[in-house]
């Protein structure tokens, strides 16, 4: 049943990181920001990995909504109650994100001063 959101990130991991990498970095240039400023580059490549993933998991979710749970009687939703749904989704996913990320780029050692 379709590649499911693991097979999408493998699909990106695997072939798309390098040339969405380098196209992001001209973006970033065009934005003013230095080329290889690298959280620039990673705030850019975790919204385009965001919003690919999105737009491929959005049919099975239609689907999943409106036709399986519907034909289980399960479903309460209107389309439009649907979409303002997922784009809180979007929108609480992407600050979520932006501000677990910045921790992960710190560097590895931070020298302390302990006596021991």
């Amino acid at each position: 049943m379709g590649l499911g959101r693991s097979g999408t990130q493998n699909i990106i991991i695997r072939h798309l990181s390098k040339p969405l990498s380098l196209s992001l970095g001209d973006a970033n240039a065009q934005l003013g920001f230095d080329r290889d400023y690298e959280l620039a580059r990673s705030c850019c490549f975790l919204l385009a990995f965001n919003v690919f993933n999105t737009l491929v998991g959005l049919p099975f979710s239609v689907y999943s909504t409106f036709v399986v749970e519907q034909r289980h009687g399960f479903n309460k939703q209107t389309a439009a109650f649907y979409v303002k749904d997922q784009i809180k989704k979007f929108v609480i996913s992407q600050v979520r994100v932006s501000f677990s990320r910045p921790q992960t780029l710190a560097p590895r050692h931070q020298p302390t001063n302990a006596l021991f």
